[in-house]
């Protein structure tokens, strides 16, 4: 009975750690959809990404990165923001939050590139929320 017992155990713990890693998200397309989709669950996310925007906020750092499938914001540390900056290149693990900022809890320096240079738009593509968390340029005229 205890070996039996004992082998439902190892076998429980060898399915959480599986599940757990293909639970895993790697890229901001995916962090983005979870984060702002349907997805009611948090979920953990490890991906690699280059900085395009930081902001300080009251008590945390906006910080905007773009990998090979899109760009997202996520919310760091505050203690972060004399090293961050537009073209370092980060791995990055935290967790998502339904319909609120990804959160970081772990970014690893793995280099410089160059800064991701902004998307132009206009102002229907603005107010369309479709370059939601993207860098972008417009151009405009003000007036009274």
């Amino acid at each position: 009975m205890r070996k039996v017992f004992l082998l439902l155990v190892l076998s429980t713990c060898v399915l959480t750690l599986f599940a757990d890693s293909t639970n895993l998200l790697h890229s901001a397309r995916e962090v983005y959809s979870v984060t702002f989709g349907s997805s009611p669950e948090s979920r953990r996310f490890t991906l690699v990404a280059t900085v395009t925007f930081v902001r300080q906020e009251e008590d945390s750092l906006l910080v905007s990165v773009r990998d090979d499938t899109g760009d997202i914001a996520l919310i760091c540390p505050p203690d972060n923001f004399n090293i961050l900056h537009p073209g370092l290149q980060l791995e990055i693990s935290g967790y998502s939050q339904k319909g609120a900022r990804a959160i970081v809890d772990s970014l690893t320096v793995l280099g410089e590139t160059a800064a991701p240079a902004p998307t132009p738009i206009d102002g229907p593509e603005l107010a369309s929320g479709r370059f939601d968390c993207r860098l972008t340029r417009i151009t405009g005229i003000v007036g009274d």
